[in-house]
């Protein structure tokens, strides 16, 4: 939106977002063809074939999302801050209103989609001190991701306590610089 570029409707950056990771798995099996309703591809030669090709993974967060692009990666990423970005704008009051339940939703969407796929948590975590820690303590405050702004060691507390929902791993993103630095010598304690 800030870069005045037209921000298509939720579903339509979801349809384009599925046939995006079509022409993706085709073009790593080599040439492709594809014609769909937002993307037209026609590459005769696109290097060599990946006899083993990378794994394909997405951040999902919508229930279309979850059931139609699911099945078509390897690994799912969980995203539910997706509801707080959905309109191309940071709503992020609403993630105080994500529980554990919703999260769990979530996941079980998931592995309904694709029952092969990994599964991961994608989560903000803002660590120091500063108007956007806390703003993001504010919006976290009583929902399934309480606990995820603060001090690297309350963040990294919180980051432990997602054990609770059984995933393959968690992707941190944090809306702070140097969150990462912040966070690890308290996870790497035990």
């Amino acid at each position: 939106l800030g870069a005045g570029l037209p921000y298509p409707a939720p579903p339509e950056r979801a349809r384009r977002f599925r046939e995006a990771v079509e022409v993706v798995r085709a073009l790593l099996a080599g040439a492709t063809t594809f014609h769909g309703a937002h993307y037209h591809i026609d590459l005769p030669a696109a290097g060599p074939a990946c006899a083993d090709p990378p794994r394909v993974s997405a951040a999902l967060g919508g229930p279309w999302t979850l059931r139609h692009i699911g099945p078509l990666v390897d690994h799912i990423e969980v995203f539910p801050a997706a509801g707080a970005v959905r309109a191309g704008t940071a709503d992020f009051a609403q993630l105080a209103r994500v529980t554990d339940r919703d999260v769990h939703a979530m996941i079980d969407a998931a592995r309904a989609a694709n029952a092969s796929a990994t599964i991961g948590l994608s989560v903000f975590a803002a660590v120091g001190d500063g108007p956007v820690t806390d703003y993001f303590a504010d919006a976290f405050a009583g929902g399934a991701l309480e606990g995820l702004a603060g001090s690297g060691q309350r963040v990294a507390a919180a980051l432990r306590g997602l054990d609770r929902f059984g995933l393959d791993r968690i992707t941190v993103v944090p809306p702070v610089p140097g969150a990462p630095e912040l966070i690890a010598p308290h996870l790497l304690t035990a």
